[in-house]
């Protein structure tokens, strides 16, 4: 999705709708009082969606967003090579978490004996998106 700017004028039954990003993103979050939210930027989509194996498999989503309360982007998290964004940004006070899984292509299923994916929780200034902290997380599935 893009994010869209929609007004309305009723007075005169006027709606007018721009495009405010060219950030193509996934699963918004408020981060503050001003209107600011976070996002995961969607690298490429694969289909059909019918077997969540992998991010290959799936939505690749590269990274977390910041925009401003106009919808300008103000700040930028890059998931390193070969590691996808596996769950929406949560906010907590001055910081910023997201999962991040690393998979190799062709990695199979559960039901094929994958065991799961190299996970880490990565912990972001939420201010500027760089990465403060980093913690291994158990190995999961993707969808």
């Amino acid at each position: 999705a893009y994010l869209h700017e929609w007004r309305i004028g009723p007075e005169k039954g006027a709606v007018t709708e721009r495009r405010l990003s060219d950030v193509m993103m996934e699963f918004p979050v408020p981060c503050g009082s001003d209107g600011a939210f976070l996002a995961l930027r969607v690298r490429s989509i694969e289909g059909p969606l019918l077997l969540h194996c992998s991010p290959e498999t799936g939505v690749l989503l590269d990274g977390v967003v910041k925009f401003d309360g106009s919808g300008r982007q103000v700040a930028t998290y890059d998931a390193e090579d070969g590691w996808w964004c596996v769950s929406e940004p949560t906010v907590c006070g001055k910081y910023a978490t997201v999962m991040v899984s690393n998979v190799a292509k062709d990695v199979g299923s559960y039901g094929d004996g994958f065991d799961g994916m190299a996970t880490k929780v990565v912990v972001l200034d939420l201010e500027s998106l760089e990465k403060v902290a980093e913690q291994e997380a158990a190995k999961t599935g993707y969808g």
